[in-house]
């Protein structure tokens, strides 16, 4: 995930589940946020603060942060492939503006032919929806200036597990 600095993505280490919640809590800080997220019910089972209100569902267009698991992350392009689902829901990719992802360092492939291959196996159908998300929301249709968050996340901080 290296190219993930290209793309202005913020990586972060976590050396086990335990911590995911302690970055998240230092991301809140440096971004002076509120500490209630709406997360992934697929994440709800990791060991959240009390220091956070964490509130499994979709995201609103209230929500400030939203954190999600990703199905993989793909080493060429500091992209992380997302999964739509009931316990994943899409809104939480595009709403919050800041999205927090956590994804298990044993998922980061080297090309995305190799995320499509592992989503074949291991799914027996495709979902409704697969997102490649590569950086915060950028656009340059505004008065041809690059604005970032116009169309979604204004930050983008992937959270790599070592499990």
């Amino acid at each position: 995930m290296r190219k993930a600095d290209i793309v202005h993505t913020r990586v972060s280490r976590a050396p086990d589940r335990a911590r995911v919640s302690d970055i998240v809590l230092q991301h809140i800080a440096e971004h002076d946020l509120e500490n209630t997220i709406a997360i992934a019910p697929e994440i709800s089972d990791l060991p959240w603060s009390n220091r956070l209100s964490v509130e499994a569902r979709a995201a609103s267009a209230q929500d400030r942060i939203g954190v999600t698991g990703a199905f993989a992350g793909i080493a060429e392009t500091g992209s992380v492939m997302l999964l739509s689902g009931a316990n994943s829901p899409t809104t939480l990719n595009f709403l919050p503006e800041d999205h927090l992802v956590v994804l298990a360092e044993s998922r980061i492939v080297p090309h995305i032919e190799d995320a499509w291959a592992m989503l074949r196996k291991e799914r027996d159908s495709m979902p409704r929806t697969v997102n490649l998300i590569c950086g915060p929301s950028k656009t340059g249709d505004i008065e041809i200036t690059i604005l970032e968050g116009a169309h979604g996340p204004r930050r983008l901080h992937v959270i790599l597990v070592r499990e």
